[in-house]
């Protein structure tokens, strides 16, 4: 099993990286990562804060390298449904809502249903609004 194939790695980061898994709700980013580690055989546990753990044996055994990686993805919760119809949004994460500006988002309902839609900031200029990072 050659697991140094960049075609791979890359084509399954792009399949993991498109699947929705805010903070909270990671388990269809958690099963496609573990479904992927039984077809190449490769065991794993979770741990008690369910995170996945594997071993590759490697041919030396007194150096080991270790990867460890997110497989949540900052977000937001809707906070508010506004009287103009717009959701008023809290962050999950650590990131300015300047830097989302324009994302592409997509809002999962109590009972599963999935719409898309764009952030769009309310007080996005700085030159007009003082408060523009306190969205």
């Amino acid at each position: 099993m050659n697991l140094v194939n960049v075609d791979y790695m890359v084509n399954h980061l792009i399949q993991l990286c498109g699947i929705p898994s805010p903070s909270g709700n990671t388990q269809k980013a958690m099963d496609y990562l573990t479904r992927e580690l039984d077809q190449l055989d490769i065991a794993y546990k979770y741990t008690n804060k369910g995170a996945v753990i594997s071993t590759i044996p490697g041919q030396e055994t007194k150096i080991h390298r270790h990867i460890a990686a997110h497989v949540d993805t900052l977000g937001a919760m809707v906070k508010e449904i506004k009287s103009n119809g717009r959701l008023k949004l809290t962050k999950v994460g650590g990131y300015n809502w300047n830097s989302v500006e324009g994302a592409l988002c997509y809002i999962e309902t109590g009972t599963g249903k999935t719409y898309s839609g764009t952030i769009l900031n309310t007080h996005s200029s700085v030159h007009v609004y003082e408060d523009h990072t306190k969205q």
